[in-house]
């Protein structure tokens, strides 16, 4: 869901009054050559943000699920 609503923001088809990660990294790309630090830590923020709860879902599913112990 993360990377769907980032998507939709960077198109500019999300919520006009919403400010989200998509729509301020597409706003980023006219600074891209005097500010790459604005593109680079938000696309980070996103990769670190996906990849947590990914690892977070793997883990719940670990502990949840019944091991055979033979």
């Amino acid at each position: 869901m993360i990377l769907l609503e980032t998507a939709l923001g960077f198109l500019g088809l999300g919520g006009p009054d919403v400010i989200s990660l998509g729509y301020l990294v597409n706003n980023a790309q006219r600074f891209i050559r005097v500010a790459w630090w604005m593109s680079v830590f938000l696309g980070a923020t996103i990769a670190l943000a996906v990849l947590d709860l990914y690892l977070l879902g793997d883990a719940i599913n670990d502990f949840l699920t019944p091991h055979d112990l033979r």
